[in-house]
């Protein structure tokens, strides 16, 4: 017996690096919730303060169900990777060491865009039943191919105002519509990657997602904006970018990101960003009705707006204060409520149904 604890004391000290980068299959609280990967780095039980949160969104072939069987496919590339071998996410930055939470969500294969599950991780990372450790003002959103498409979604989307992340490293990627000032006007700082062979996503499709942002003018961006371009590679720039030991670049990408800060985004034309909270969507979680809760009402009827996470209107009407908004006809999902809440004045709220 004692010869029996003895093999297995040295194989935990043989496996121990194996044992601190376990990623665990989780769910998000929301309905329809979304399937993700959890890594939590060592000390994070018992160490002070919190932590940055990398998330992670894979490409487009390893799209799925959320089971955990299915998040097996996340780990084929990228930070989840690197984390089954052992990687254990931890950099030295100005002379102390950091480590990230990461969270690789995986993008059901009915969904089009990355935004919407994104959103949805974000929500569950402060909202959840986990309350998990996050610097709020250090949340990074990183992707390959497909998920670096997602990045410049999530990025510019309806979901992230007010901006919530600090920055985005899209490879491989592409981006679709005129988003380039909006990321700018965020002050999100952007590390793009692509390689010049690439036939899947042409090298020209990457520098133009990027360069919608860096030129910019109204406004002109103020984060820091970076693109590296790989003479050898193909559709596979993410294996050296997301190479912790990569000595092309001094910082690695994972140096660089810890480096980045959320900065206060200014305030959008037309939406009062003081007013953010005027209000409150009851219930929320919703099914079938919401009704809008003022802080201070506006008067005897409102002009309320329902729109989608790429920004299309799905309803809208006026409505007397707290009157039941009918919403069965929606599908299921993340919604920006807007509602006018003074002249010239617009406050927004989400609500998930």
């Amino acid at each position: 017996m004692k010869k029996n604890l003895t093999i297995l004391f040295a194989l935990i000290g043989i496996n121990q690096h194996l044992l601190c980068a376990q990623q665990t299959a989780r769910l998000t609280y929301q309905n329809n919730p979304v399937g993700y990967l959890e890594y939590l780095p060592p000390g994070y039980a018992t160490a002070p303060g919190n932590f940055p949160l990398l998330i992670f969104l894979h490409g487009g072939g390893q799209s799925g169900d959320g089971t955990p069987a299915s998040l097996e496919k996340v780990k084929s590339w990228g930070p989840p990777y690197l984390i089954d071998g052992g990687v254990d996410m931890c950099f030295t930055v100005n002379g102390t060491e950091q480590c990230f939470i990461v969270i690789s969500p995986q993008l059901n294969a009915n969904e089009s865009t990355w935004a919407l599950t994104v959103s949805q991780i974000i929500d569950h990372v402060f909202n959840g039943p986990d309350d998990y450790r996050v610097d709020a003002d250090r949340i990074y959103v990183t992707g390959m191919s497909r998920g670096g498409l997602g990045a410049y979604q999530y990025a510019a989307s309806l979901f992230n105002n007010p901006n919530k992340i600090a920055a985005i490293a899209p490879i491989a990627a592409w981006s679709e519509g005129p988003i380039g000032c909006i990321i700018s006007e965020r002050k999100i700082s952007v590390w793009a990657f692509h390689g010049i062979l690439d036939t899947v996503v042409p090298y020209s499709l990457g520098w133009s997602a990027f360069s919608n942002i860096q030129l910019c003018t109204n406004p002109q961006p103020v984060a820091e904006l970076k693109f590296t371009t790989y003479e050898d590679r193909y559709h596979d720039s993410w294996i050296p970018a997301y190479d912790p030991g990569s000595v092309i670049e001094s910082p690695n990408l994972y140096e660089w990101l810890l480096l980045q800060e959320r900065q206060e985004p200014d305030p959008v034309t037309g939406l009062a960003e003081g007013a953010i909270s005027a209000f409150a969507v009851y219930p929320n979680p919703a099914r079938d009705r919401i009704s809008i809760h003022y802080r201070e009402t506006p008067g005897a009827r409102s002009t309320i707006g329902i729109y989608n996470p790429e920004g299309a209107c799905m309803m809208a009407g006026e409505y007397d204060t707290r009157e039941e908004i009918d919403i069965s006809d929606l599908p299921s999902g993340i919604y920006i409520v807007r509602a006018a809440v003074g002249a010239g004045m617009f406050a927004a709220q989400r609500f998930i149904k």
